[in-house]
């Protein structure tokens, strides 16, 4: 399945001992890959028919797919929350605005 063929890739990477010599503090490394994991077993629920596991490269394919379904849906819901708080003001900090497009900014 895509998810085992994930959970493989993340091995043989030895991304959890990346996470872990990376990490300032050893809870921030479990908080990462608790995210981590979360994603692969989000990956374990995605079964589109194009993702027979009989075909080569079938991993990298449907991790293409799942990401653009994800992305698709983050940006609908961006979308919705967008126009359903069209007459609100936001409150980012300098650093989060930057590359975002406003009308008016106040600092």
């Amino acid at each position: 399945s895509i998810a085992e063929w994930a959970h493989h890739s993340l091995e043989v990477l030895k991304v959890k001992q990346a996470l872990e010599a990376e990490a300032d503090d050893p809870l921030q490394a479990v908080r990462r890959w608790d995210n981590v994991e979360e994603l692969v077993n989000s990956l374990s629920q995605f079964t589109p028919e194009e993702c027979s596991p009989s075909e080569q490269g079938v991993g990298l394919k449907c991790l293409r797919e799942f990401l653009n379904r994800m992305a698709l849906e983050a940006q609908d819901l961006q979308n919705q929350e967008s126009e359903e708080n069209q007459n609100q003001v936001t409150l980012l900090t300098l650093h989060s605005a930057k590359g975002l497009e406003f009308p008016v900014v106040f600092m």
